[in-house]
């Protein structure tokens, strides 16, 4: 895979284009001039961009901050130079869109080189390319409701967990629906409480900032998964919930066992990576969920492999695509692109290699609960001793660890799994 940043510059003025081309050609970038909308629009599609250059004054019925609004709606995010002038509307506009930087007309081709470098440092090591295909099915897929808006705020704050607590409780307590899921864990018998909590502000800080708003994420993401499932057949919804809860489960568990400070993380995200499956058995029907009844007797076949083989993307792919359209923050959604793509672990910091390891792990658990063979054993245990544990006593407990939060996440969530029994003996 090359190491070199691809640009895109549309300018309204071919040889200014060109120009600044001239500034960026060299081996740290490889440079595409688009003469017009639709050389555009073709380049994003079927490129893998780093940075696209921009006016927004250009030749035509479309702005450039239009032409932005639609790549964004199509879920094609790159970082992004716009060349204009600074007005409240157009600031508003680019705030929405994330935008690295609003550049003015005046600025010549050697500064605009410039900040397109520093961007491109800043940036692109969170900008996450989606597979084409996987877009498009998301964005044909009118059965997808938009994600809670509690949930869009603060998922990018699990990791800084640095919101104010009294600004969190009241969010939460007009939410009636997440106040009863918070105290019912704030009140549940694990935590010990003596005194029934009442009010959102008493279990938020019970709770804390990284434990509450982990459990909005999941609350809000189990949700949105029973949205999807409804129309799936019965046996296929019980299969998919219960692989869930268990690749979340396993996840929290292992981050435990290890000494990870970032099982909320993993929790969230094991119930994230594995969400695509919906989309692409409600898009293919009979052939998916075909499909995925032969990996679940064939102990040798990986999902993944298989979806790629017959679909030309995976449900990682799909995943991605979904978590874009429902807004959710780059460092999310690049884990669970990459969940499957070990070839991109290369602009992977220490921390998120770390959670890709034990998304994957949790993955392999599940994989593993489905048809208990030597293969699949042997790649859980592999994953298990990339992240420290080897014996097998501590797989043992690790194991009934994973199931009872499984099962409790289940029971908190109201995630129609099977019963506790039936997932215990699952890896029995």
């Amino acid at each position: 895979m090359s190491n070199r940043f691809s640009v895109v510059i549309f300018l309204g003025k071919p040889e200014r284009a060109a120009e600044l081309a001239g500034h960026l050609q060299d081996e740290q970038y490889v440079v595409h001039v688009a003469d017009n909308t639709d050389e555009l629009y073709r380049l994003a599609n079927s490129e893998s961009i780093d940075l696209i250059i921009i006016d927004n004054q250009l030749p035509g019925f479309l702005s450039g901050i239009e032409l932005l609004e639609r790549l964004h709606t199509d879920l094609m995010r790159p970082t992004t130079l716009l060349i204009g002038v600074a007005n409240p509307k157009l600031n508003e506009r680019v705030a929405a869109l994330g935008i690295a930087t609003l550049v003015s007309p005046t600025a010549g081709s050697t500064e605009i080189a410039a900040i397109a470098d520093k961007a491109l440092l800043v940036e692109s090591i969170d900008q996450v390319t989606i597979h084409a295909k996987a877009r498009a099915l998301v964005q044909d897929a009118d059965f997808i409701r938009p994600l809670s808006q509690l949930a869009v705020k603060y998922a990018s704050q699990l990791h800084e967990a640095s919101c104010p607590i009294d600004e969190l409780a009241r969010d939460v307590s007009v939410d009636p629906k997440m106040t009863a899921v918070l105290l019912k864990l704030t009140n549940s018998a694990s935590l010990g409480v003596r005194v029934k909590i009442t009010r959102a502000f008493d279990a938020v800080t019970l709770l804390g900032i990284r434990r509450t708003i982990s459990l909005i994420l999941s609350s809000s993401f189990s949700n949105a998964q029973c949205g999807l499932a409804s129309n799936l057949p019965q046996p296929f919804r019980k299969w998919y919930f219960d692989r869930s809860v268990l690749t979340a489960g396993a996840a929290v568990a292992i981050a435990r066992r290890t000494r990870e400070k970032s099982d909320d993380m993993a929790g969230v995200l094991g119930l994230l990576q594995d969400i695509g499956i919906l989309i692409l058995a409600y898009r293919y029907a009979d052939v998916y969920l075909g499909l995925v009844n032969r990996v679940r007797q064939v102990g040798l076949l990986r999902l993944e492999i298989v979806e790629q083989q017959e679909f030309g993307i995976t449900h990682s792919d799909v995943s991605a695509a979904l978590l874009s359209k429902w807004g959710l923050p780059q460092p999310l959604i690049k884990l669970v692109a990459q969940h499957h793509r070990p070839d991109r672990e290369a602009k992977l910091s220490t921390s998120e290699a770390r959670l890709l390891l034990l998304m994957r792990a949790g993955e392999a658990f599940a994989n593993l609960a489905d048809n208990r063979t030597a293969p699949r054993s042997q790649h859980f245990n592999q994953l298990l001793a990339e992240l420290g544990m080897s014996s097998a006593d501590q797989i043992k407990l690790c194991m009934a660890e994973a199931i009872a939060k499984a099962v409790e996440s289940a029971k908190l969530l109201s995630i129609p799994t099977s019963e506790e029994g039936a997932l215990r003996r699952l890896v029995a």
